[in-house]
């Protein structure tokens, strides 16, 4: 017979009644009805409300809560509501804003800035963002309300894509063909549509108006005025070297201290590329002005500011065959780790064979360090048969840049043959370099020109700063038929200190043979 199992009996439940529910805990209320409970805040709500809070900033001049919501949110939700779309239309805007005329031109300019910055553009928003910055620059021009009240942050990615704009405005119309007439049409129709004149004047009023504000108030914040004149500076520095004017690109900085970029670490927080991006644009301006010492200069402190330098930056290349090219012209010493990178790349070779003037390595060389370049206005002929011109600015940078490099080829060979004579006969030396008197006269002439170089001491870019570097270690002069060569550096005289030694060790040798006798 089975034996029988038995079970120990279960404990007993505690008792439940006293522990509060866990509604009651959280509070919140009982749902007896799934429909009743609260939905998450949808992207368009979200961005709905942002603008409502971003308009009640603006509306109660609430400077400093304005500026962190435009750096943190705005951005933040850029990024992630608006990667492949446009933000939220002007209509809709326009009717959470109550129709706030200020407010609509702030957030029109906004609008169209990252439709450019994020996506694809056509002719309708270029005109609309054309008319909505032109309203903008009218009314910050006419009030210094909006330039109080917005973020410098703010106004230099305003100046940032007002200029990138206008650069891609030109590159546009640069490819509108034969096919196109509609739009070359209604490009026309709409006058002075991103005209390279009211571009330049609205940036040089703007940079007029803070610099005015900034001598009444002398301020010395994060927010200082003094900052807005150094964003229109570099860019009607960038502005005028993207048209080719680089007289008038460094022009632009005059009146600026250029160590006080590095010393009040403009931008450098927030925009840790825009001194990179300034310094390049400044080397290029001296290179393509034969300011050769002052581009290698710049362009070697632009490379080493960087921390960690990747010469698979394109950014880089460029900086560094600025460097190459202005060793060609005018070799000089330079730090151990920029030689060595350019030795690593080959660089020395392309150096040699441009300063022989050859077309392939200079061309290559220009290539790397240029930028884009634009033609603001359409070439001859245009109107009757519309083309593609998009090239043309960039050919006629490399033909004038190809020439310089036909007429500094003439350099290096007179150098090293003319430091051999105090005076010779142009007709000896036309034999020498077997080509006749004319020809040789004019590369005379053209390499004494060349060998002259606008060297910078200190201060602004271009005003009261120069003076004249001779490349050469010997002066020349032409007088009837012969060259008179003269030293330009002065040299030791090694043999009057030889002679002296030597005198003073007879003198001396005769003194301890007269004592010797005695």
């Amino acid at each position: 017979m089975s034996k029988k199992v038995e079970f120990e009996p279960l404990p007993a439940l505690p008792d439940l009644s006293a522990i509060p529910d866990f509604e009651e805990l959280s509070n919140v209320p009982k749902v007896h009805n799934k429909s009743e409970a609260p939905k998450p805040e949808s992207s368009n709500d979200r961005v709905g409300n942002f603008i409502a809070y971003f308009y009640d900033l603006f509306k109660n001049v609430k400077v400093k809560e304005l500026g962190e919501a435009y750096i943190n949110d705005w951005y933040r939700m850029t990024n992630q509501d608006f990667k492949d779309s446009p933000w939220l239309a002007i209509e809709k805007v326009s009717v959470i804003a109550e129709n706030d005329t200020l407010f609509m031109l702030v957030y029109s300019e906004l609008y169209y800035r990252h439709i450019f910055n994020k996506l694809q553009p056509n002719l309708e928003s270029r005109i609309a963002s054309w008319n909505a910055c032109t309203k903008l620059f009218e009314k910050i021009l006419s009030d210094e309300f909006l330039i109080k009240l917005l973020p410098n942050q703010w106004i230099w990615d305003f100046l940032d894509g007002y200029s990138s704009q206008f650069r891609s405005f030109c590159e546009y119309h640069a490819t509108l063909g034969a096919n196109k007439t509609e739009q070359i049409k209604k490009i026309y129709s709409h006058e002075n549509l991103w005209n390279v004149a009211r571009v330049l004047s609205n940036i040089h009023s703007l940079s007029k108006k803070a610099k005015s504000l900034y001598e009444e108030q002398q301020s010395e914040d994060e927010f200082s005025y003094l900052n807005i004149v150094y964003y229109c500076g570099f860019c009607l520095l960038r502005i005028n070297c993207e048209l080719g004017d680089y007289y008038h690109a460094l022009s632009a900085l005059q009146d600026l201290e250029l160590s006080t970029i590095f010393k009040k670490n403009i931008l450098s927080k927030n925009f840790p590329n825009f001194q990179q991006s300034f310094l390049y644009h400044l080397s290029f301006a001296y290179l393509m002005t034969r300011r050769y010492p002052e581009a290698i200069k710049v362009a070697c402190v632009a490379i080493l500011r960087k921390q960690k330098t990747n010469y698979s930056d394109l950014h880089i290349q460029a900086l560094f065959a600025t460097v190459a090219l202005g060793c060609a012209f005018f070799p000089q010493k330079l730090e151990e780790s920029i030689q060595t990178i350019l030795s690593k790349e080959k660089f020395a070779d392309k150096i040699t064979r441009t300063q022989r003037g050859e077309e392939s390595a200079a061309k290559e060389l220009f290539q790397n360090a240029c930028h884009h370049f634009i033609t603001p206005f359409p070439p001859t002929g245009y109107f009757e048969q519309p083309f593609d011109y998009s090239n043309d600015a960039l050919n006629s940078q490399m033909k004038t840049f190809l020439l310089e490099v036909q007429q500094q080829s003439v350099v290096p060979a007179l150098k090293n043959t003319l430091k051999y004579f105090t005076s010779v006969s142009i007709d000896q030396l036309s034999h020498l370099f077997e080509t006749d008197l004319n020809t040789l006269k004019s590369q005379i002439f053209t390499s004494k020109y060349k060998a002259s170089k606008v060297d910078w001491n200190k201060g602004m870019a271009i005003k009261n700063i120069v003076t004249r570097n001779y490349q050469f270690e010997s002066e020349y002069h032409i007088d009837r038929n012969f060259i008179y060569v003269r030293s330009s550096t002065s040299t030791k005289k090694y043999h009057e200190a030889y002679i002296e030694q030597i005198l003073r060790i007879e003198e001396t040798t005769q003194q301890l043979e007269s004592a010797k006798n005695q």
